[in-house]
């Protein structure tokens, strides 16, 4: 079944993909007993499995629909260059955002592909393919910012065992080592970022990552959405909700919306998640699975990793 739009993309049109607003829930769920499906939780090992706007004119097909390619390419599907691949960015535009300065369509609250270089809306349906999660330790923005270390897989630091000396807002001069794993270091804990305040946070920040593919534009490639910080919440959430479903993460279609939320800095952007439906188009479905597969072997490289300090 090829992608259909719902209208203006305000809701599933009846008989398309059941609504799971309704009383009785469509997915099937499961005990905490029962077998794991295939979007299992690892929360250990840090890997998670688990519009709109106005129609606009089609871009450019970024990707060839399997149909249409030659029986002798369909040999070999997957090989190539993708180990190299850092899959695109779907970035929640803040009013700080560079893009608002770049394109004339980019609005603060919208989501932005940053492959496409265009806007998504506000909202915006996705199928969360693959979801991880990783610690971050960001050299503080006012001395420059960018990565001092990143721990993949939530248990080791990449560098181990090594000394940042770094310059905070306070104009303090404090060190953090990142020692032989994350929890030796204890760069997770509260009171950490300013060993001399033990109500300051953590030194390391926990990022989220969601690669989504677009039930309503399936040419469109891949991109990831992070969350961390004041993002934390709606991802958390969104797992708990994902944990619940029998069904795989790439098979379930979310509408995924911006909000206005508030901070000690003042307003912001934050994400909104809420369980639409089941995929019901199997081609649709197996490239997700296909996608899945890949970055459970591969692992995931987000293209402008470092740019996420500012999200």
């Amino acid at each position: 079944m090829a992608a259909e739009r719902d209208g203006a993309g305000r809701g599933p049109r009846p008989g398309l993909v059941p609504s799971i607003r309704e009383d009785t829930p469509p997915f099937e769920t499961v005990s905490r007993n029962a077998t794991k499906s295939i979007n299992f939780i690892e929360a250990a090992c840090g890997i998670l499995n688990h519009t709109p706007e106005p129609p606009a004119p089609r871009p450019r097909r970024i990707f060839m629909a399997k149909s249409r390619l030659p029986a002798f390419l369909q040999d070999h599907p997957g090989l190539g260059t993708l180990g190299n691949v850092e899959v695109p960015r779907l970035k929640l535009l803040q009013a700080s955002s560079p893009e608002l300065a770049q394109f004339e369509n980019a609005r603060p609250g919208e989501f932005w592909h940053s492959l496409l270089d265009r806007s998504m809306g506000p909202t915006v349906r996705i199928c969360p393919v693959f979801i991880n999660w990783c610690f971050i330790l960001w050299r503080p923005r006012e001395a420059g910012g960018g990565i001092l270390a990143r721990s993949d897989d939530g248990k080791h630091w990449t560098p181990a065992d090594t000394e940042f000396t770094v310059k905070l807002k306070s104009g303090e001069d404090v060190t953090w080592r990142t020692g032989r794993s994350v929890a030796a270091s204890g760069l997770n804990k509260r009171g950490s970022y300013n060993p001399n305040d033990p109500n300051s946070p953590p030194a390391a920040t926990r990022l989220y990552s969601i690669v989504c593919s677009f039930p309503d534009h399936q040419n469109w490639p891949p991109a990831v959405v992070t969350l961390q910080r004041t993002g934390v919440k709606a991802a958390t959430k969104l797992i708990d909700q994902l944990k619940i479903l029998r069904a795989p993460s790439f098979g379930v279609i979310l509408e995924m919306s911006s909000v206005k939320d508030e901070s000690p800095a003042g307003e912001f952007n934050n994400y909104a998640f809420e369980l639409y439906g089941p995929v019901e188009d199997k081609p649709f479905y197996e490239e997700n699975s296909r996608q899945y597969r890949f970055f459970i072997e591969h692992g995931l490289k987000v293209k402008d990793l470092e740019g996420t300090q500012d999200d």
